[in-house]
């Protein structure tokens, strides 16, 4: 499964301050798939929506599902953006995640960058998510990864839970300093993918070899980087 999967990194400019279009953004993340035909499409934190232009909850996650309906056959994870909720007074960074079966979860940042303090600013309570939430380990339909949204991977929160072998590991960054092999949770030869919005062409994916990190070859577009 590894070693003959396509994936497609999407460059994204990103961060709190970076206006996204979600509509936009999507018939990005199509045009991207028809080109690549990639098996694994991956985004940056925040490319869904910021704190500048934050979306209620529900608006979010029904743009995803009408998104999600277009694109079957392929494993998608956009991205991030930040939502709310009114009746909860509740804000979330959260992470859809597409599956090929058509089939839609979420993940929601667990650590705060500035989540905590944009949702004070706002009268909300910052809404953090379950770090058991993000693994998802199911060999009979090759859905074998775990996902980490930028600070959670940079303090190593998933080190609080168990982990079984992985083949994939996904992190949805923005301003991430970096990756390195005692935060990452793939087997040997498993891929590690980096989306980072702050600072796009620092977006790759790397091989994990005896514990070490090695980048993949990767064909770059202004777009994204295609990894087969």
């Amino acid at each position: 499964m590894i070693n003959n999967t396509k994936i497609a990194i999407i460059k994204q400019k990103t961060s709190y301050l970076e206006k996204q279009n979600i509509q936009s953004y999507f018939e990005k993340v199509m045009r991207i798939a028809n080109r690549t035909k990639a098996d694994i499409i991956i985004g940056p934190e925040l490319s869904l929506s910021s704190s500048i232009e934050m979306m209620p909850l529900s608006s979010l996650k029904e743009k995803v599902e009408n998104f999600s309906k277009c694109l079957k056959g392929k494993l998608i994870l956009p991205g991030t953006g930040l939502a709310y909720e009114s009746e909860t007074k509740s804000m979330c960074n959260i992470a859809p995640i597409m599956f090929k079966d058509g089939s839609i979860k979420y993940v929601e940042k667990n650590s705060s960058h500035v989540e905590d303090l944009i949702a004070e600013s706002r009268g909300l309570n910052y809404k953090r998510g379950n770090l058991q939430d993000r693994i998802f380990s199911d060999q009979k339909n090759e859905e074998n990864f775990v996902v980490e949204i930028c600070r959670d991977h940079g303090i190593g929160k998933l080190k609080q839970v168990s982990i079984p072998n992985i083949n994939f590991q996904f992190i949805l960054a923005n301003n991430l300093l970096g990756i390195s092999p005692e935060k990452t949770f793939v087997k040997n030869g498993g891929i590690v993918v980096l989306a980072e919005g702050e600072k796009p062409r620092n977006s790759w994916a790397y091989k994990k070899i005896k514990g070490d990190l090695l980048p993949l070859k990767g064909n770059e577009t202004p777009e994204y980087v295609l990894f087969k």
